[in-house]
């Protein structure tokens, strides 16, 4: 709906420029990084802060590695590193292969498929059993019978 008279339009012109005025603050709010002029002291006081943290951090790894060089673990610690950036390179290959997306696919189909049209059957419906019987009498004389180079023998 447009403004129909002059007096209309003067307002809608000093409600957009009031929106596009920035706040005072704002350049403050916008960027954390920007030093402040109010408080340039707090803000050097918190940047050595943190370059204190990050400095530590570093002469802690630092010190590891020249005590692992030391040792030759360092060596050992780079082999390690470089199986592990290769194996996470490799993964997704591994995991999203033709064999494991049709078995993946396989038991997807088999949720919506009835118990006797199923493609894997489950473990628990079959029985265990052994077909032959063992005589344990026959095992134990093989097992125990007169060996002629170490002479030993069973005796009843």
């Amino acid at each position: 709906m447009a403004p129909t008279n002059l007096m209309e339009m003067a307002t809608l012109a000093d409600f957009a420029e009031k929106q596009q005025q920035p706040t005072p603050t704002s350049n403050t709010e916008k960027n954390p990084f920007v030093v402040d002029s109010d408080d340039v002291a707090a803000t050097i006081i918190v940047y050595v802060i943190i370059a204190f943290c990050f400095g530590s951090l570093i002469g802690l790894v630092l010190v590891d590695m020249r005590r692992k060089h030391r040792t030759g673990e360092l060596q050992e610690t780079g082999r390690t590193l470089g199986f592990l950036c290769l194996f996470i390179l490799k993964a997704p290959f591994m995991l999203f292969s033709r064999k494991n997306m049709s078995a993946v696919w396989v038991w997807f189909t088999d949720l919506f498929r009835s118990a006797e049209n199923k493609k894997r059957k489950s473990k628990k419906d079959e029985a265990v059993s052994l077909d032959r019987k063992f005589d344990d009498d026959a095992i134990i004389q093989r097992l125990g019978t007169k060996s002629p180079e170490t002479g030993t023998s069973i005796t009843d």
